[in-house]
């Protein structure tokens, strides 16, 4: 694992960044069809809202969501070379270099606070959601998709497929790093259970809304692929919400 890196450095490794947003824009990739229809979903209307993204990357997210009518968009990104290709500053689109670690929020500044693929990067979470919930105005919700849990738990059992048709569990309640080669580089994410998961956002004062699985829907897939993307669950989307009576501090627990 020498050459394994953080999530903060990897997407400015030479190569990397330019990879990734290839793929993304490429049709039909498997987070614009099974993973943002379920953020989308569970984080409601989006007119008039106040929105904050954390693991922004180029701010793909927060263009399309001042399109349909956000109020304000605020991205944060620990990759230089991502955020390069994010819209300039308006008085409503921001775009932050900061890592996750560093970051601060302004308080009561946003209906909602979105985390897509990225907490899967940090070592902790405890720490972060704590200012998730901060950043947060009372009734607000936080949105967050990771890779699934039976994926982060063994990188090296994986057959390696496009579609992933088995993945053999190993050291699921064992949480901790996990090297992934990815992107031409190699990358350290972090392996949690779902009820890791579950249990830091119940410590940091949020309670569970909605959970999905990313499961494909017949009418976005063709026949063969959607069979193909049923054997293996590729995303765990979670909703949490602050409850007007519990805006303050989080409950002191120790979380993973």
């Amino acid at each position: 694992m020498t050459d394994a890196v953080s999530g903060d450095t990897f997407y400015d490794l030479p190569g990397v960044s330019e990879e990734y947003l290839r793929r993304r824009s490429q049709t039909g990739h498997p987070n614009d069809l099974m993973e943002e229809p379920y953020v989308r979903e569970l984080m409601g209307p989006v007119t008039g809202r106040s929105f904050l993204d954390l693991g922004c990357g180029d701010a793909r997210f927060g263009r399309a969501l001042l399109d349909e009518g956000a109020e304000r968009y605020v991205g944060v990104d620990a990759s230089r070379r991502l955020l390069e290709h994010a819209p300039p500053a308006t008085d409503r689109l921001r775009v932050q270099h900061a890592t996750l670690r560093d970051w601060r929020p302004e308080p009561g500044s946003a209906d909602v606070v979105t985390a897509r693929m990225v907490l899967h990067y940090l070592p902790d979470l405890g720490d972060l959601l704590e200012r998730v919930r901060s950043a947060l105005r009372p009734g607000g919700a936080f949105v967050l998709s990771v890779e699934h849990p039976t994926l982060t738990s063994c990188y090296d059992l994986a057959d390696q497929e496009d579609f992933p048709r088995s993945w053999l569990v190993r050291d699921y309640f064992r949480p901790g790093p996990r090297p992934l080669h990815w992107l031409g580089g190699t990358v350290v994410k972090h392996h949690r259970s779902i009820e890791d998961y579950l249990t830091c956002l119940e410590g940091a004062g949020l309670r569970l809304a909605a959970l999905r699985e990313g499961r494909p829907r017949n009418g976005t897939l063709d026949e063969e692929t959607l069979r193909a993307r049923q054997h293996v669950p590729m995303y765990l989307i979670v909703k949490a919400v602050l409850p007007a009576d519990r805006a303050g501090a989080a409950q002191s627990w120790t979380v993973p």
